[in-house]
């Protein structure tokens, strides 16, 4: 039985007159074009971006696998005012309407998928009408980060403009956060989105040592790693890395030293539990494992994803210049 796959996109993919089309159009060609793979696809249609039948049947598409809304994404000062009010994202907010809930609604009561796939985090903040009308996986392909490019825009402006894009870019970045975690599973399409979420997801375990156990003593007490002045100091120096590492992207080299004193951290942290866990007879004073000890191992992992992100950035510019 072939996977069915829900596709989900802010704007239609074909025809392919921007970057963003061209990368859901390639994905949905593999799809498409594979025996394991069912494809059905839900697209938003913008006065920037209007959806076209012919495009999607020419690509593969039969008429029962493409639904498709008529959204108005045209930004205006009521729909600013209410974004601001509700404390919400004013980019992600134009194309998330009560309409387009519905819709999709009414398109996963009458099907069932195995995987909802999310182009974007434009899209993907639908997760909670996809979560409620289905058990599919949800999957987000991010292609890029969105709030850097409203960064760059902010570094690029002047005067009152750049508070409002500093704005716009705070909150797509605590959505796109937000949206992150409530994915199965993330497509890293480029280097750096890989490194920003490797360094997330290692800053992530540095808070659970502290809201699961290492390990229940003999008596059945569950110890954490506040109770333990060395491990959580440990912990914390670790976390403090990890959130450091994030902020030095603009200096790969010292990106790269920070995630490698931080794995050596994570090293002497597991060692300790290997001690702790083996060296202690009689199970005098460990008793059971608890997950928490394994916490060192996933962050050297996602460390490890991490520098080698930042190597392949890092050839990436050598080769640059050496073309130069």
């Amino acid at each position: 039985m072939p996977i069915k796959i829900l596709q989900i996109t802010h704007k239609p993919a074909y025809p392919g007159i921007d970057g963003g089309c061209l990368e859901m159009g390639k994905m949905a060609s593999f799809y498409l074009n594979h025996p394991d793979f069912d494809l059905s696809t839900f697209t938003l249609s913008t006065h920037k971006h209007p959806f076209i039948q012919e495009e999607f049947e020419k690509a593969g598409f039969t008429p029962n696998k493409i639904e498709t809304i008529e959204v108005n994404t045209k930004p205006t000062i009521w729909g600013g005012i209410k974004a601001l009010l509700s404390g919400k994202s004013f980019n992600l907010s134009r194309f998330n309407s009560v309409k387009v809930r519905t819709k999709l609604s009414e398109i996963l009561q009458k099907n069932e998928f195995d995987v909802i796939q999310f182009e974007s985090i434009f899209s993907a903040q639908l997760w909670q009408t996809a979560k409620a009308n289905s058990s599919a996986k949800l999957v987000l392909n991010a292609p890029n980060i969105e709030h850097e490019l409203w960064e760059q825009y902010t570094r690029d402006s002047r005067g009152f403009k750049t508070l409002v894009f500093r704005y716009l870019a705070g909150k797509l970045k605590s959505e796109k956060i937000r949206i992150w975690k409530k994915m199965d599973a993330i497509f890293c399409i480029t280097s750096q989105l890989e490194k920003s979420l490797a360094s997330f997801v290692s800053l992530k375990t540095k808070v659970l040592p502290f809201f699961v156990n290492l390990w229940s003593d003999a008596e059945g007490v569950e110890i954490y790693a506040q109770n333990e002045i060395l491990i959580s100091s440990a912990f914390y120096i670790s976390g403090a890395l990890a959130l450091l590492t994030t902020f030095l992207f603009k200096n790969r080299k010292n990106q790269f030293v920070a995630n490698r004193l931080n794995m050596i951290l994570n090293l002497f942290l597991l060692g300790f539990f290997v001690y702790r866990s083996l060296n202690l007879s009689g199970e005098t004073l460990v008793s059971e494992k608890g997950i928490g000890m394994l916490i060192p191992v996933f962050s050297i992992v996602f460390l490890v994803l991490a520098n080698k992100a930042i190597k392949k950035d890092e050839d990436l510019v050598k080769s640059v210049d050496r073309l130069r």
